[in-house]
This record gives structure tokens, sequence and C-alpha cells, in this order.
């Protein structure tokens, strides 16, 4: 388990912290099923694929999500 502190703004490193949209949709699902299928070491069952999309969906509209864009 791990505490965070303090924060460090990072210098140097080009693009931007915002929060995720739905145009985000489609590829932080595949981040959340491929993160899954890592951990797991197997492809995810649909089901559980389906309710990642859902997971991730909710955590967009509620403004939970962010993602670093660097050049669009």
């Amino acid at each position: 388990m791990y505490e965070l502190r303090q924060v460090r703004v990072p210098a140097g490193i080009s693009g931007q912290l915002r929060l995720a949209r739905t145009e985000d949709l489609d590829l932080l699902t595949e981040w959340a099923v491929g993160f899954d299928a890592e951990v797991w070491k197997r492809p995810l069952p649909a089901d559980e694929a389906v309710q990642a999309r859902r997971q991730v969906e909710g955590k967009i509209a509620a403004q939970e999500l962010f993602v670093w864009e660097v050049g669009g």
C-alpha cells in the first residue's frame, strides 16, 4: 500500500492533464480490458468487458477519470 504525502509537479514534460471525455471511451475501455487481461493472464470474458466499459463510462460522466494528452 502506498500513501501520497506530497505532489511534485513535473517540469519539462510535454502535454497536459485533462478530464476524460466521451470520445475517449473506446480507448480507455480498451486500456481497462487490457489491464485486466494482463493482471489475470487471460482474455477478459465478454460480460466483464461490457462491465468494464460501463465503469469507464460512469467515471467519465462523474468526472473522475483523467488522461494525459500530448499533441491532441
